[in-house]
């Protein structure tokens, strides 16, 4: 699992800043966009390959370290292969969700400097 989530760090460098905006569980879902990063172009981005890939190495990390790591639904985890591409290019989760964009930090002091 940690090869994994390496090379997606190696590769994806603001994928750690996209994931904390998006859920709790940052190593789980590090190792859901791992695991598409791996095995995208193998399985043409199938859900059901890359799940089946999913539930093998998380039976390999299980084996290896006695842990235990939570696993999504089929339905959770094509929400995360749809993800995939949005956080590759780093897309801003205000884009994906039509909101407007956060100030910038000029504006955050200007505003401030207002507000005194």
């Amino acid at each position: 699992m940690e090869d994994i989530i390496t090379r997606l760090s190696r590769t994806q460098p603001h994928c750690a800043q996209w994931m904390r905006n998006l859920t709790n569980d940052p190593l789980g879902l590090a190792f859901q966009f791992g695991v598409v990063d791996k095995w995208r172009r193998a399985h043409a981005s199938d859900v059901d390959a890359l799940y089946v890939r999913l539930f093998e190495e998380i039976a390999v990390w299980v084996a290896r370290t006695g842990r235990h790591l939570p696993i999504p639904t089929k339905e959770e985890f094509a929400v995360t292969v749809k993800l995939y591409l949005p956080m590759v290019l780093g897309v801003s989760w205000q884009r994906l969700r039509n909101l407007p964009p956060p100030p910038s930090l000029e504006e955050v002091r200007a505003r401030l400097k207002r507000s005194r």
